[in-house]
């Protein structure tokens, strides 16, 4: 069984090709890259386990709480990471 991603961003022909023979994708649908509700939505349908996307999504507090427990990873493509805003870790102990 192919793990899940949602790749949420335009990209080469290229990458989308290998992102579906690895994984079983959902790729953005329409003429730019997935907004926040759209990667919410499609990451619940798919029960996807990662999301590839880049600075133009920004995910902040409320967009991550919003994800299914079922993504584990988030991964950008970009120069640094100022569109995540880093979440406060739990108590130790």
């Amino acid at each position: 069984m192919k793990r899940r991603l949602v790749l949420a961003c335009l990209t080469t022909t290229d990458v989308a090709a290998r992102a579906c023979d690895e994984f079983d994708t959902v790729l953005t649908g329409g003429p730019g890259d997935m907004t926040v509700p759209e990667v919410i939505r499609a990451a619940a349908v798919q029960q996807a386990e990662a999301i590839l996307f880049t600075n133009t999504l920004p995910l902040d507090a409320a967009a991550m709480t919003a994800l299914p427990g079922s993504v584990r990873i988030g991964a950008t493509i970009s120069v640094g990471y100022d569109h995540i805003e880093s979440l406060p870790r739990a108590p130790v102990g």
